[in-house]
């Protein structure tokens, strides 16, 4: 009788099997606390900016603020924003809505999208409103501090009520770039910009649309990021701050106007410097804003040196107005 013996395995453990999802699962609740955690952090931040600006005079408060973009992104959005100057003007801005976006893994570049229509009021009286069909803005940091800011627009439509003077302007497109200027590869004090706009009309100077560019630093702007409104402007003055114009371009038909040049403030306030103008076909405009000794640019394009000094404007050595304080 043939003795048949049966091998027993002993059984195959399943464990190895729930490795690989418990692995996951364990990442995923990291993720979601280290998520947590930064969203936590950015509403700290943003209230410490809140709090911080309001010591310089400026109020920034919103209906409904939440955040949210889990899980590879940090979502602010703000409701009905408003900011607020408490100086003597009161000036105020109010949006619809305000967008904040982060991603978790480069929180060093935050992109913003407004929602208009925007209003912006001095002692609650409306002086502007401004609407868009598209309106973004990328800002970089460095260090926690602004490093680089860009602006877009598309379809943009600006009503403005001064002095009980009604008037519309309206771009196709417009954008604005500043950064800090590196200097032996470390930041400044100095800001350069760029910004362009086209497709401009306005009903107060109705013809061919315009386009306009300009480029160029400013000296010590530095103070713009770290101070408000006039006190920024003052400080600028006092640590002798000037704008280096390298290129302002307007272009709205047959008629071109270029201007260079450096502008600063002296110490009663008034424009300082000089610039170069020249262009054509302008005619018109010099005549129409009393600058009737400009004319002759419409005739070819003559570059023709403008002094501001003394509290005077002058075409050479001949006086073309009297200049006033900025403020």
């Amino acid at each position: 009788m043939t003795d048949v013996r049966t091998e027993i395995k002993p059984p195959i453990s399943r464990l190895r099997l729930y490795i690989a999802p418990a692995l996951l699962l364990v990442l995923a609740i990291l993720f979601s606390i280290g998520w947590l955690v930064v969203s936590r952090q950015v509403e700290a931040r943003l209230d410490a900016m809140i709090s911080e600006e309001a010591t310089k005079g400026r109020s920034w408060s919103c209906d409904n603020r939440h955040v949210a973009g889990y899980p590879f992104r940090i979502e602010i959005e703000c409701i009905n924003a408003r900011i607020k100057d408490s100086g003597p003007s009161q000036n105020e801005a109010r949006l619809s809505r305000l967008g904040v976006v982060a991603q978790v893994y480069d929180p060093t570049l935050i992109i913003i999208e407004a929602q208009g229509p925007m209003l912006a009021l001095s002692k609650e009286q409306p002086i502007a409103s401004v609407e868009w069909s598209s309106l973004r803005s990328s800002v970089h940091l460095s260090g926690g501090e602004l490093d680089r800011l860009s602006i877009w627009g598309d379809g943009i439509s600006i009503k403005t009520q001064l002095n009980g003077q009604p008037s519309n302007v309206s771009l196709s497109h417009g954008e604005f770039h500043l950064r800090i200027k590196p200097e032996n590869d470390r930041p400044s004090n100095h800001l350069e910009f760029v910004t362009q706009a086209s497709g401009i009309s306005s009903d107060t100077m109705p013809g061919p649309v315009a386009k306009i560019e300009i480029a160029g630093t400013v000296e010590q702007g530095i103070q713009f990021l770290n101070y408000k409104g006039i006190e920024a402007l003052e400080m600028w003055r006092q640590t002798k701050g000037k704008i280096q114009l390298d290129a302002l371009k307007i272009t709205r038909g047959e008629q071109n106007l270029e201007v260079k040049g450096t502008l600063g403030l002296d110490d009663q306030r008034k424009p300082s410097g000089q610039i170069e103008v020249s262009g054509k076909g302008l005619e018109d405009l010099f005549k129409s804003q009393g600058l009737s000794k400009l004319s002759g640019l419409q005739a070819s394009n003559v570059k023709v040196p403008l002094i501001f000094t003394r509290g005077l404007l002058l075409l050479g050595p001949f006086k073309v107005a009297e200049l006033h304080p900025l403020y």
